[in-house]
């Protein structure tokens, strides 16, 4: 805006939108959970399948991590950017499901600056991310599954 400085619009999915696709997707994030990435990742491990797809269902596991670990172009710090995981616990954490102090005051400090829409965008492409890994996952199992019924069998 002339004369008063920056504003943004975010345009994508509404709230709601994003609180249902959220809540299903903490399941995969929270440990508590039997489906968390980090528990199937162990099930493959102590299972007995073979050493191809427990490698790589590993190798789609390490590359999520490695892209949420990957920096924005967003900085809150001098000199520090913002991890795309960092933004998913900002918006999962802060927002829209099992809010935590220290992720919901920080959501509410980011939401009053002009670049807020520039992070929602963000928050949006990391969500798109995680489910096109998902799916890789998901079709990993069902690998796994056919395999171990075949060896029931």
């Amino acid at each position: 805006k002339q004369g008063i400085g920056w504003d943004s619009v975010f345009i994508g999915p509404d709230d709601e939108t994003l609180d249902a696709v959220v809540l299903t997707l903490r399941l995969f994030m929270q440990d508590n959970e039997r489906i968390s990435v980090r528990n199937v990742r162990r099930l493959y491990m102590e299972s007995g399948l073979p050493t191809e797809l427990r490698q790589e269902f590993c190798e789609v596991a390490d590359h999520l991590n490695a892209q949420l670990d990957t920096c924005t172009n967003i900085s809150i710090k001098e000199g520090e950017r913002l991890t795309f995981r960092e933004v998913l616990y900002i918006f999962v954490y802060g927002s829209h499901a099992h809010t935590t102090p220290r992720w919901h005051r920080l959501y509410c400090d980011l939401k009053t600056t002009p670049f807020f829409a520039i992070l929602q965008n963000d928050f949006v492409i990391t969500i798109a991310f995680v489910l096109r890994i998902l799916h890789k996952m998901s079709l990993l199992n069902q690998r796994a599954t056919d395999e171990l019924q075949q060896r029931a069998a």
